[in-house]
């Protein structure tokens, strides 16, 4: 399991692709990366306050 970045989420959705938050709380989270269809494909986990707060505000690529 990689570690999640705003740049690796991001750059994942430029691409077209979806990620989702499976858990989520003070001190990490689990992310899906899924391909554009919705299936997952890797799974990164977060643990950056920065990327934390991101995550809060936005639980998916498919939120605006």
């Amino acid at each position: 399991m990689g570690e999640a970045t705003r740049e690796v989420l991001e750059r994942w959705e430029r691409s077209g692709a979806i990620w989702r938050v499976r858990t989520l709380s003070e001190s990490a989270a689990v992310i899906d990366l899924c391909t554009c269809f919705g299936e997952p494909v890797e799974t990164l986990r977060a643990t950056q306050p920065d990327v934390l707060r991101y995550l809060a505000a936005r639980a998916s690529s498919e939120d605006a």
